[in-house]
């Protein structure tokens, strides 16, 4: 059952409201940048439209003589404009003007006394007949106005418009421009909520089909279409599910090999236990019976401390790394409990080569180890044979050698002697199958290396070789 998560482990949630805050991290710095532009060409605009008033007058003598229109109003005016009687403007009655905030435009010349009605300067016609052609902000009685001040041929010429005006114009403007923009951001985060939805949809198929596998059985998520970010892992999630195919495999075969190994001995000693109660008249017969009997225990004995073992050897090390051990010691102890099996077989067991240098691994798997080894050795060399065991350091490696002259291994072979239960001679040796396949798993606990070769002129050489790291 897939378990609930809060949406701030989602990563779609995530995914979306970082895109969302990076859209609108950007719609505010667009938004404020194009407000400040439609601002400033609005006021531009305005400027240049004052100029523009200017320039009818200078061409055609019109000048603004409507005083009860708060819009701009301009009239022509046919007469000479070098007789005496036309050197200025009609004066308008800016004492019936309306109020500064009410107003749009005013044009007038600078000589009009009533502009002292609207600037808040004394002798205003003076301070405006000193100021250099072109734009100035002059302070009015209730508000400030933009001028433009113009010299013609027989008079100078003023342009003004409150300045509350024009703001107010440029930003009724800047926010009409930015409405489009304003009414589009939540749109665009919807699409992209809508969007990180839909790019996720093949991960939630995925997800169903995981959860709807059954037995292990790989789904080949890798055939699928699916996107390219995602082949890496369904890539893995295939070799996981093949690796843990062949693990379940391996396990059903351990099994059942492990029911056979304990099936037939177990029939044989029943069979003997029948035999020693029919043999009890015969004390050299019960003798016998009782010998084999012993043996088939013995045995199984063997086999479920090998199958022991084999469990331990398989768990994953969580442990810290060990401490070191002595080398000298721990070769020493097994080589004495495998000594009666080699005098058994009048088999010369020895040292060639033994250095002392520490080693980081269990003692228990050491010995495990390095038991099984002479043991496998042991009982693949034939009586009168020779098994040497040999320890030393090589660069940075610490090097552990097996040899014997046995029967050795052939080549096509030796890949599956690891597996456990796997036999080179048949049934009628007595050997488990499990020794090598324990040895791998111990070796590769401790992230070494082993190999197999062949002995001259026979037999078998098992090198194993750990890091000193």
């Amino acid at each position: 059952m897939v378990r609930r998560q809060g949406l701030g482990q989602s990563l779609q949630f995530r995914l979306a409201l970082i895109i969302s805050i990076v859209l609108l991290i950007i719609a505010v710095v667009v938004s404020v940048w194009s407000f400040q532009r439609t601002y400033n060409r609005i006021q531009y605009f305005q400027d240049r439209s004052m100029q523009t008033l200017v320039s009818m007058v200078q061409d055609d003598n019109v000048s603004l003589v409507d005083a009860d229109d708060t819009s701009t109003t301009t009239t022509p005016h046919h007469a000479n404009p070098t007789s005496s009687a036309h050197k200025s403007l009609p004066q308008p009655p800016i004492n019936q003007l309306a109020p500064p905030h009410e107003q749009q435009t005013i044009i007038d010349t600078v000589d009009n006394p009533d502009l002292a009605l609207l600037f808040d300067y004394p002798n205003v016609n003076q301070y405006l007949m000193a100021l250099p052609d072109g734009f100035h902000d002059l302070q009015g009685k209730d508000d400030t106005w933009r001028a433009y001040l113009l010299t013609q041929t027989d008079q100078r010429v003023i342009v003004a418009q409150p300045s509350g005006f024009r703001d107010e114009m440029a930003r009724k403007s800047a926010w009409q421009a930015l409405i489009p923009l304003l009414l589009l951001l939540p749109l665009l985060i919807a699409a992209v909520y809508i969007t990180v939805y839909q790019v996720f949809k093949p991960l939630r198929q995925l997800t169903q089909d995981l959860a709807n596998v059954e037995h292990l059985q790989a789904p080949s998520l890798s055939e699928r279409s699916i996107p390219n970010e995602l082949q890496p892992f369904t890539h893995a999630v295939d070799d996981l599910f093949l690796r843990l195919n062949d693990a379940m495999q391996l396990n059903r075969r351990l099994i059942a090999n492990a029911a056979h190994q304990l099936r037939t001995p177990l029939t044989a000693l029943s069979l003997q236990a029948e035999q020693l109660q029919q043999a009890t008249h015969s004390s050299e017969r019960f003798t016998e019976q009782l010998h084999q009997l012993q043996q088939g225990i013995h045995r199984q004995r063997d086999l479920v401390v090998k199958l022991l073992d084999l469990a331990r050897s398989e768990e994953v090390l969580t442990q810290q790394k060990p401490q070191p051990l002595s080398v000298i010691d721990e070769v020493t102890a097994v080589m004495q409990q495998c000594l009666p099996i080699a005098m058994h077989k009048n088999i010369d067991l020895g040292v060639t080569h033994l250095d002392n240098m520490p080693l980081a691994m269990s003692r228990l798997d050491f010995q495990t180890l390095l038991q099984n080894l002479v043991e496998n050795a042991v009982h693949y060399t034939h009586e009168d044979g020779q098994v040497d065991v040999a320890v030393w350091q090589e660069a940075q490696d610490i090097v552990l050698q097996v040899s014997d002259n046995g029967i050795g291994i052939d080549d096509a072979h030796k890949d599956m002697v690891w597996d456990a239960f796997y036999r080179v001679e048949d049934n009628r040796q007595n050997s488990t199958g499990l020794g090598l396949a324990i040895v791998k798993n111990l070796v590769e606990r401790y992230h070494g290396r082993i190999y197999l070769e062949d002995n001259h002129p026979q037999g078998l050489i098992v090198t194993a070789r750990f890091s000193i790291d």
